[in-house]
């Protein structure tokens, strides 16, 4: 018997995230560069550096950057989420 995972529900906060991260994808490219440029600024909030990170990595692989995942696991965000979110970011 296969378990269940709990629906991709995600709260106002973490929909603000992916949606920023998505519109930057869009706005960037996700060019390598990006992320030096991101590296050197302190970012605010580590959780929404996170998804950025999985949704730029994911849209330049055009695969789920399963490499990244725990730093979104880390930062509260259960397995249904993750993957709705690389849905969302191929």
């Amino acid at each position: 018997m296969s378990s269940l995972l709990p629906p991709p529900v995600l709260n106002n906060r973490e929909w603000s995230a992916v949606a920023e991260a998505l519109r930057e994808a869009d706005a960037c490219g996700c060019a390598p560069h990006f992320f030096r440029k991101r590296n050197a600024d302190v970012a605010a909030d580590p959780r929404r550096e996170a998804v950025r990170r999985f949704v730029c990595t994911t849209r330049r692989r055009r695969t789920p950057a399963r490499d990244l995942a725990d730093g979104l696991s880390t930062h509260g965000f259960n397995p249904a989420q993750i993957d709705a979110i690389a849905l969302l970011s191929l």
